[in-house]
């Protein structure tokens, strides 16, 4: 009998019953990681911008098909232009998606992860938009390198602040 006691009395029971009280009372949705872990937010742009992203992709093959390029840009300057556009949404996407991931993380207010996705996502088509007019300089590309800067910033000064 004195061993169907020590069991009762033993580390497992008893972190067994703690582990029950808390679900009983409630008390295993008061841990803050457990609630928001999904990123949904970072996911809906990250899926938008990689549809962008392919999109990109396949103005570029268009070009080589086209001029029969397969590597390099054979001195034509629209696919010297759409492998830049490419290029450069692949230079600075990553980086600010990682950006806003940790924003969400840092259970910042969703009207924060949105300004900063919302930047990201509206600086790359302007300046997809402004390197498929022109080459050299135009308003949207201009202001497409403004609102990715303005992203890379407010996401660097909201992260600083936590």
């Amino acid at each position: 009998m004195a061993n169907f006691f020590d069991f009762f009395k033993s580390k497992r029971v008893h972190k067994f019953r703690f582990c029950l009280q808390r679900v009983w009372t409630g008390q295993f949705l008061e841990t803050p990681r457990l609630v928001s872990m999904s990123l949904a937010i970072t996911s809906l742009y990250a899926a938008i911008l990689a549809l962008l992203y392919v999109g990109l992709a396949g103005l570029v093959i268009r070009q080589r098909f086209k001029h029969r390029i397969g590597l390099g840009t054979g001195k034509d300057p629209r696919l010297l232009q759409t492998v830049r556009m490419h290029g450069n949404f692949a230079e600075y996407v990553p980086f600010l998606l990682i950006l806003v991931a940790l924003l969400e993380l840092q259970q910042s207010p969703v009207w924060q992860v949105h300004l900063v996705a919302g930047l990201t996502l509206t600086g790359r088509v302007l300046h997809a938009i402004g390197l498929w007019r022109s080459s050299g300089t135009s308003a949207p590309r201009f202001f497409g390198m403004i609102t990715t800067f303005a992203a890379l910033i407010v996401a660097a000064v909201f992260l600083l602040m936590k």
